[in-house]
C-alpha cells in the first residue's frame, strides 16, 4: 500500500503506479525498456496504447504506469523547478519499494527516453489552456410556428440547429451550447476548411525538415529514441 507521500507532494494514483514499476520482474522490465522505442507517438495517448504491440509479460498497465510516471514527472520539473533526478529520489523516498536503488535506476532509465520526454512536452503545450476541447455535437431541429389559432395546422416551420461543445476545465467535463441557423453552419464550415487547408500545407512543410510532428490528424511519429 502506497504511503500518502511526504507533504502531499505525490498523489497516491501516482505512487501506486511507481510501486507497480518496482514491483515488475527484471525480465518484464527489460521488456517494458525494449517495448517503448517501438511505441507510435500519438498525441491521444489511448489510441498510442492500442497500437502498440505489448510483449508477453508487460501488461497495458504497466505500459501506462511507466509513460504517465515520465509525463507527471516532466510536468513536475517545469511547475517546481527541479531535475528528473529529485524526482525519482522523491518518489523512492515516498513510495513503499523493496530495493530503493533498483527502482531508482529504472526511473532513471524511463525518464532517459528523449522521445518520451518530447512527447510529453507536447501534451503539456497543448493542454495548457483553461479549456480544452473534447467533443462537439450539432443536433437539427425543425419546429412548427402556429398562428392565432393553434387548432389549425401550423403556418410555417422554421430549421435551427443547436451546436453541443463539450470541453474539460479543471479535469471536469463541461458543455455549452449555441443556437445556429443555416448561415452559421456555413460560416463555421468555412473557417474549418480554411484551418484543415492551412493544417495541411504546413505539415508538408515541416515534413520536409525531418523533425517530428505531433498532431492526432496525421500518422504517429515512429518513435526514434537517442
Amino acid at each position: 500500500m502506497a504511503k500518502n507521500g511526504r507533504d502531499g507532494r505525490y498523489s497516491q494514483k501516482w505512487l501506486s503506479a511507481a510501486e507497480r514499476i518496482d514491483a515488475m520482474t527484471d525480465d518484464a522490465f527489460v521488456e517494458l525498456i525494449q517495448v517503448i522505442p517501438q511505441m507510435p507517438i500519438n498525441l491521444s495517448l489511448a489510441k498510442a496504447l492500442e497500437d502498440t504491440s505489448l510483449p508477453q509479460h508487460v501488461s497495458r498497465e504497466e505500459l501506462l504506469d511507466a509513460i504517465q510516471l515520465v509525463f507527471s514527472g516532466n510536468s513536475l520539473v517545469e511547475a517546481r523547478g527541479i531535475t528528473t533526478l529529485t524526482v525519482v529520489k522523491e518518489l523512492a523516498e515516498d513510495a513503499e519499494v523493496e530495493n530503493p536503488s533498483r527502482f531508482e535506476s529504472r526511473l532513471n532509465q524511463l525518464f532517459s527516453f528523449e522521445s518520451l520526454q518530447k512527447w510529453a512536452k507536447a501534451l503539456s503545450l497543448i493542454r495548457d489552456q483553461p479549456k480544452i476541447f473534447t467533443d462537439c455535437r450539432i443536433i437539427s431541429d425543425v419546429r412548427p410556428i402556429y398562428t392565432d389559432d393553434p387548432d389549425k395546422e401550423p403556418g410555417a416551420y422554421v430549421l435551427f440547429h443547436t451546436l453541443k461543445l463539450s470541453y474539460s476545465e479543471d479535469f471536469d467535463r463541461k458543455d455549452v451550447y449555441f443556437s445556429l441557423d443555416s448561415a452559421d453552419l456555413k460560416i463555421i464550415s468555412d473557417v474549418i476548411s480554411r484551418a484543415i487547408k492551412k493544417r495541411n500545407s504546413t505539415t508538408a512543410s515541416l515534413k520536409k525538415t525531418g523533425v517530428p510532428l505531433y498532431d492526432r490528424s496525421i500518422p504517429p511519429v515512429k518513435n526514434k529514441n537517442i
